[in-house]
């Protein structure tokens, strides 16, 4: 089942990248950002597809992979925000917003997961009123996930290249220490 799903997913377009490196944890979150539009996109495809009979099947295998990366990367991807970088840039006024958008984001992806799930089990790929939903939650996260970013990016990220660099080592060493000192994700 792995390998079919690392299959599935390298015919969506993905690949691991380039390394990434904790010693400059602004590009590794940037780095993230690429990976979440990525993988929406590929959702996106997924949700596409779904409606093809013949390729339903080859859709739902990317499923489980999507779904490991965004109960495990992007999940900390988001503490890392919320609990590394956002305070450190404590006087910007986007912050609360942006947190609370992180957790209604989440829902969206617990929703979408929910009925991912159930169209992985045998047929559920041929329940219509599944399909749709899959599709009505791809597009919502999809959407949300491309303005969220658009917005960090545009206003916080300039503040965040500002920080001194002992702030933004600590920040990684930070995102290190989440990941129980793994070697920083690769792209």
């Amino acid at each position: 089942m792995i390998r079919a799903t690392v299959s599935a997913m390298n015919v969506f377009g993905l690949s691991a990248g380039p390394p990434a490196d904790y010693d400059d944890p602004l590009a590794l979150l940037r780095a993230m950002h690429r990976q979440v539009l990525t993988r929406t996109g590929v959702l996106e495809r997924v949700a596409a597809l779904l409606p093809e009979p013949t390729r339903a099947a080859e859709a739902t295998a990317a499923l489980p992979g999507l779904f490991a990366f965004f109960d495990d990367a992007w999940r900390l991807h988001c503490l890392d925000e919320d609990g590394s970088l956002f305070p450190r840039l404590h006087d910007l006024p986007e912050l609360d917003a942006l947190e609370c958008e992180h957790r209604a984001l989440e829902a969206i992806y617990l929703a979408l997961r929910d009925v991912g799930t159930r169209l992985l089990a045998p047929q559920g790929h041929t329940d219509a009123v599944l399909v749709e939903a899959f599709a009505s939650h791809t597009r919502a996260l999809a959407d949300g996930l491309a303005a969220h970013i658009a917005c960090e990016e545009r206003l916080i990220f300039p503040h965040a290249d500002a920080l001194p660099a002992p702030e933004r080592r600590a920040i990684g060493l930070e995102m290190r220490l989440r990941r129980g000192g793994a070697p920083a994700p690769r792209g």
